[in-house]
C-alpha cells in the first residue's frame, strides 16, 4: 500500500512545479515511481508541461497547505500567466479556487496538438551546470518550456534542446525522466544533442513578449487580457480596415498570403508540428480566428499575428482602457 508523503521539497528558482514532483520521486528512493506517485495523488495524467493547470497541482497544494501561496506557486512556477489572458475569467477564477473538485475540470489549452514544444520538456545545458553548481542538482525550468520560446531566458544565444536529431529521444513524462541529462550526450544513442531552430529578430520578440505574460502578478485580471484578447482585431480595425471595411473576406486571403511569406521568410515553421502546409492552412494561423474567436486559439497564433501586424510590443492595460468603448470599426469587425 503506497505511503502518504511525508515531505515534498520546494520549488527551486525558476523551477517547474512539475520538476519538483520529479526531484521529490528521485529523493524518495523508490524505484516504483507509480507506487509513489500513488501516495501523492490519484490522478494518472503524464508529467508533461502541457497544461495550463496539471491535476497534480491541487495535491500539491494540500501537501504544502498554509505554508504556500496557492496564486504565487502558480505564478511563479507554471505556465499559468503565459495562458491567463486568453482563458475566460472563471477559468482562471477554478484553477485559483481551493476546490480541487472544480480545478480539475478545466479543459486543455486549444490547438495544443499543433504546437512543437508544448508537450515535450526542453532545457538548456548551461542552465543544467549551473545548477548543479549552485542546487546540488539540475532541474526544469518554467520559462524554457514556452511554446513560443526558441532560446533560454539566461543564456539567449543558447537555443533550448528537445530531442535527438539521431534516433528522436526526447522527454514526454518525467516520471521516466526526472531530471534533465547531465551531459549533451542522448541517454539513448550517444549522440551529441544539437539544437534546432534559426533565432532572429522575430523569434527575439516572441520571447520578449512570452516573458512579458510570464511576469504578470494577478491571474485573476492579468495584466495582458485585453491586448491578447483584442490586440489582432485592433490592429486590424485600425490599418487594414479604414479602407475597405466592407470587404473583409478579400482582405483576410489577402493578409493570409502575406502572412504565409512572412511566416516562411523567418522559418517560423520549428515552432509546429507537421508540414509546412499542414501548419499554414488550419485554423491555428487563421487570421478571422484570430480576430473574431480569440479565446480558440493559443497565444502563440495571437503573438505571430501581432508581430506580422506591426505592434512594437504587448502593452498592459488600465482598467480605464479596458471599461472603454470598442472602437467603431472594430466593432465591425468583430460582428461580421
Amino acid at each position: 500500500m503506497a505511503r502518504l508523503p511525508t515531505f515534498m521539497p520546494s520549488p527551486l528558482p525558476e523551477e517547474h512545479l512539475l520538476s519538483t514532483v520529479a526531484r521529490w520521486l528521485v529523493l524518495t528512493g523508490n524505484k516504483d515511481v507509480k507506487d509513489s506517485l500513488r501516495g501523492l495523488t490519484t490522478n494518472r495524467d503524464s508529467l508533461n508541461p502541457g497544461k495550463a493547470f496539471h491535476p497534480i497541482y491541487n495535491d500539491l497544494f494540500q501537501l504544502y497547505g498554509r505554508m504556500a501561496n496557492r496564486e504565487k506557486l502558480l505564478s511563479k512556477h507554471t505556465l499559468f500567466p503565459y495562458y491567463a489572458p486568453l482563458m475566460k475569467f472563471q477559468q482562471r477564477l477554478t484553477a485559483l479556487d481551493i476546490d480541487k473538485k472544480l480545478a480539475e475540470r478545466l479543459r486543455p489549452q486549444p490547438l495544443q496538438g499543433h504546437l512543437n514544444f508544448a508537450w515535450f520538456w526542453r532545457w538548456c545545458p548551461c542552465c543544467v551546470q549551473e545548477d548543479e553548481k549552485q542546487h546540488g542538482v539540475a532541474y526544469w525550468h518554467a520559462k524554457h518550456q514556452l511554446p513560443s520560446v526558441l532560446s533560454c531566458y539566461k543564456h539567449p544565444q543558447q537555443i533550448l534542446l528537445k530531442e535527438c536529431a539521431r534516433c528522436g529521444f526526447n522527454i514526454r513524462d518525467l516520471k521516466h525522466h526526472p531530471l534533465p541529462p547531465g551531459t549533451n550526450n542522448c541517454p539513448s544513442c550517444g549522440e551529441v544533442f544539437g539544437p534546432k531552430g534559426t533565432q532572429n529578430e522575430v523569434t527575439d520578440w516572441l520571447k520578449s513578449v512570452s516573458l512579458q505574460l510570464m511576469s504578470q502578478p494577478c491571474m485573476k485580471r492579468p495584466n495582458y487580457e485585453f491586448s491578447m484578447t483584442h490586440g489582432v482585431s485592433s490592429l486590424l480595425a485600425s490599418t487594414h480596415f479604414k479602407r475597405s471595411a466592407k470587404n473583409q473576406l478579400v482582405v483576410f486571403e489577402q493578409l493570409q498570403q502575406e502572412f504565409k511569406r512572412w511566416f516562411d521568410s523567418y522559418q517560423l515553421i520549428d515552432f509546429f508540428m507537421g508540414s509546412e502546409l499542414e501548419v499554414t492552412s488550419p485554423r491555428i494561423l487563421s487570421i478571422g480566428s484570430a480576430a473574431k474567436f480569440p479565446r480558440a486559439l493559443p497565444p502563440m497564433s495571437h503573438l505571430m499575428w501581432m508581430k506580422f501586424l506591426g505592434a512594437p510590443n504587448i502593452e498592459p492595460e488600465t482598467l480605464e482602457a479596458r471599461d472603454s468603448t470598442t472602437p467603431l470599426l472594430e466593432q465591425e469587425l468583430l460582428v461580421n
